[in-house]
Formats: structure tokens, C-alpha cells, sequence
């Protein structure tokens, strides 16, 4: 049950999956990269050493304003990134699930392996690539922006993937014909 033997309509559904799965790991990496420089900027606005009101020294009040500040821009940006990339998997992993298994009955067990073998190889990839782009820092929110939609995708599409799968319905169905047992 390798790739060879998959049907062309498997072929296909497998290609647009890993894309769609690359497609969202890059946004991710993307995303990342839009957090980290958004916390560098921010880190490095240096406010006026000096503020002097009416003879009173405002400095540190001004400059710890000001951290607190960028600090709370700092996770407003984190968790707007942290959302939209979990809203981009979820919306990725529907359309999936309902645009690509719309017809399809019965899937090879072939196509479900070498999905989830895909899919963990581009997971592996952008996880990598992540780290590296962010010098081994941000891990946390590498794993909220990079594997959290992809988690999402395999819930929601590779689940209804093995349900799917001849051998993954454990006998459910009738045999030589795609009538399934809990229909009847």
C-alpha cells in the first residue's frame, strides 16, 4: 500500500494536503518572524532621558510607562498572531475536510500513511526552520504559530482521512461493495 498504488484522485488529494499544510507551516514561520520584530523595535524605542515637570524629575515614571507600554503592545501582537494562525489552520483543515473528502467513500490506507508521514515531515521542516530563523528563541510561540494549526489539520482532516481508510473502518464495511454496516 505505498505510493505507487494509490489512485490518481488519491495522488492528487495527498498533493493538495501536504501544499496546504506547507502553505500554512510558512505562514506560521512567517507570523514568528512578524512577533519577533515587532518585540525588537519595541525593545529598542529608548525614551527621553531627561522629563522635567515644573522642576520635578517624570523620568522614571515616563521610562517605566513606557516599558509597560511596549510590553503590552509586545503581547497584544503575540496573541493576534497566536489567533490568526490558529483561525488560518482551522479554516484550512475544514475547507480540507469538506472539499476534499466530499466524495470519496472509501480511501486507500496508503494515502492516510503517506499524508500523516507528510504531514510530520513539514511539521519537523517548519519547526526547524523557526528555531533557526529565530536564533533558538520564541519556542513557545514557534509552537502556538507553527505546530497548533498543523495539530488542528491532522485532528480534523486526517481523522475523517483514517475513518475513511479501507482497512481504518475495521470491518464496517460490506464486503466487495462501499455500504457501511452503521448505515444500515
Amino acid at each position: 500500500m505505498g505510493f505507487n498504488n494509490m489512485t490518481k484522485t488519491a495522488k492528487i488529494r495527498s498533493f493538495v494536503f501536504l501544499a496546504v499544510s506547507a502553505l500554512v507551516t510558512l505562514m506560521g514561520i512567517n507570523m514568528v518572524e512578524v512577533c519577533r520584530d515587532a518585540q525588537i523595535e519595541l525593545a529598542i524605542k529608548d525614551p527621553s532621558s531627561n522629563i522635567v515637570v515644573d522642576g520635578t524629575d517624570f523620568t522614571l515614571f515616563f521610562v517605566s510607562g513606557v516599558g509597560i507600554l511596549n510590553g503590552f503592545m509586545s503581547l497584544v501582537i503575540l496573541v493576534a498572531c497566536i489567533g490568526a494562525m490558529l483561525v488560518t489552520g482551522l479554516v484550512a483543515a475544514l475547507l480540507l475536510r469538506v472539499i476534499a473528502l466530499r466524495r470519496a467513500w472509501a480511501v486507500d490506507e496508503g494515502e492516510h500513511k503517506f499524508c500523516l508521514w507528510g504531514l510530520r515531515l513539514i511539521a519537523a521542516a517548519g519547526l526547524i526552520i523557526a528555531l533557526i530563523d529565530t536564533k533558538l528563541g520564541m519556542v513557545l510561540s514557534i509552537a502556538a504559530m507553527v505546530l497548533l494549526p498543523l495539530l488542528f489539520i491532522r485532528l480534523i482532516y486526517l481523522t475523517a482521512l483514517k475513518k475513511r481508510s479501507v482497512t481504518g473502518a475495521q470491518g464496517h464495511f460490506v464486503q466487495g461493495t462501499q455500504q457501511d454496516f452503521t448505515q444500515l
